[in-house]
């Protein structure tokens, strides 16, 4: 089945100059140099104006809407007026156009800034949409929509060509990787076909996200950074090879050096790919802890609209230092969700690392582990061992 791409692009005079020529023409090239270029047709809009943009939906049939241009929040997306100027059309007139096309449209992409809000509303009616939780740069955005379809003429689902796409900001360097945000619901038709039963059986099954924190400052240069690389990859190779945690267990990645930073968001197992890791800079452990638990809460957000079970989310600190930032607001929140059972917390010491500070962060009766010369494949061995103990006592459990 040939799927139809419609892209919406407006800048109007009154609004500042968007690179929105360029962001057509990568997307436009890297469709055609994909291997299922074939799948797909591409159609563009330019000057969009709200009788284009009906025109162009009723004309085209597109399973997917993208949009590419100004975005201001709860007052609505910038269309064109007649003569050129800002008209903008408000959330709610949106979601109540997508919900006329909800039986073509499978996925709405807002890449303007502030517009979750939209992507909130159109939602309730299209199975995927995508919109920007604030402002986003041109380099950013452009750099989303091209790894975004070049993940779809992949053949990828719009899930992974959307963790691609965050991941294709974050390469580049750019600090607006957690900007875009996927919504995602089943189809309110609730015509599916066996295929996508299928995909719902593997989908529905309930999740473990396990969130990794690596500390990538310049003492871990050399030795460690290597051994930690190889045990980190033994852990996601030992992951796939187990039947009962490659359906369940979805892992995330966090580095702190002078700067934290997602690596990775959360993937399933099998699709979960070791990065290059380079040590440099300072210890930035406050942070990361920060940033890992506003993903994890956005995780268990995503699993909740969703409608999926999942247990409870580990965080793994490993460490051969103290921080150099503030970290005590962070650890704080830290020990509250431990101590509400929300999560579980294990902090690992490497060689030299200061243990009365490791047990000072770690929430009460999470005692940290002392880990001996580099011995982070072991390590890694237990922690899959520990998962699968998790999964197989709960499903024991559910059992009876």
């Amino acid at each position: 089945m040939i799927k139809t791409i419609l892209i919406l692009s407006a800048n109007p005079k009154d609004t500042s100059r968007l690179r929105l020529d360029q962001e057509v023409r990568e997307i436009d090239n890297g469709i055609q140099r994909s291997q299922r270029r074939d799948e797909f047709t591409l159609k563009q809009v330019w000057a969009v104006r709200h009788s284009d943009f009906r025109r162009a939906i009723l004309d085209a049939k597109p399973n997917i809407v993208h949009f590419c241009g100004h975005g201001a929040g709860e007052e609505g997306i910038a269309f064109e007026d007649e003569n050129g100027q800002a008209k903008l059309i408000s959330t709610e007139a949106l979601s109540g156009f997508f919900e006329l096309f909800a039986d073509t449209v499978e996925c709405v992409v807002l890449n303007a800034c502030y517009s979750e809000v939209q992507a909130e509303a159109i939602e309730k009616h299209i199975s995927h949409v995508i919109g920007m939780n604030k402002a986003i740069g041109d380099t950013a955005a452009i750099e989303f929509a091209v790894a975004f379809y070049d993940a779809l003429g992949a053949g990828k689902t719009i899930e992974f060509a959307y963790k691609l796409a965050c991941n294709a900001i974050h390469l580049l360097g750019l600090p607006e990787n957690l900007t875009p945000v996927l919504k995602s619901t089943h189809h309110p038709s609730g015509r599916i076909v066996q295929k996508e039963k299928l995909q719902l059986s593997f989908h529905l099954t309930p999740k473990l996200p396990c969130l990794l924190l690596l500390d990538i400052s310049a003492s871990m240069q050399g030795n460690p950074i290597d051994a930690l690389s190889m045990g980190l990859q033994s852990f996601v190779d030992d992951l796939t090879n187990n039947p009962l945690t490659l359906k369940r267990v979805e892992l995330a990645l966090i580095t702190f050096g002078s700067y934290a930073a997602v690596v990775r968001d959360f993937f399933p197992v099998h699709e979960f790919l070791v990065p290059d890791l380079s040590p440099s800079g300072a210890t930035a452990m406050g942070a990361a802890v920060e940033l890992g638990l506003d993903l994890i809460e956005r995780r268990k957000q995503d699993y909740h609209n969703q409608g999926i079970p999942h247990y409870q989310p580990i965080i793994l600190l490993f460490t051969d230092g103290e921080p150099t930032d503030n970290w005590q607001v962070p650890v704080n929140r830290l020990h509250k969700e431990v101590s509400l059972r929300k999560l579980r917390f294990i902090a690992v010491g490497l060689e030299n690392v200061n243990m009365a500070f490791l047990e000072r962060i770690s929430p009460s009766g999470a005692k940290p582990i002392m880990l001996n010369q580099l011995r982070f494949s072991e390590m890694f061995l237990w922690l899959s061992e520990s998962i699968d103990s998790v999964i197989d006592s709960v499903l024991k459990w559910d059992s009876f």
